[in-house]
C-alpha cells in the first residue's frame, strides 16, 4: 500500500455510520500517495466537531 496512515488504535474510532475498515482504509488504500490521518474518537460529523483540526490539517495540505 503506498499510503501513510496516521491513527490511534482502532477501538478508538467512534463512527458508527461509515465503519473506517469499509471506507476510510479502503479508499486511502486506492489513492497514491494518500496522506491517511485519523481522528481518535471522532464521530462521522467530524468536521464539525474538529473542524480546527482538519482545518489546519486541510491548509498543511494544501501548501505541500
Amino acid at each position: 500500500m503506498n499510503f501513510t496512515k496516521t491513527k490511534s488504535s482502532d477501538t478508538n474510532i467512534s463512527d458508527d455510520i461509515a465503519s473506517i475498515k469499509v471506507s476510510g482504509d479502503k479508499t486511502a488504500a486506492l489513492i497514491t500517495h494518500a496522506k491517511y490521518i485519523v481522528y481518535t474518537n471522532a464521530p462521522h460529523g467530524l468536521f464539525i466537531t474538529e473542524k480546527e483540526k482538519l482545518n489546519a490539517d486541510v491548509l498543511h495540505f494544501i501548501k505541500t
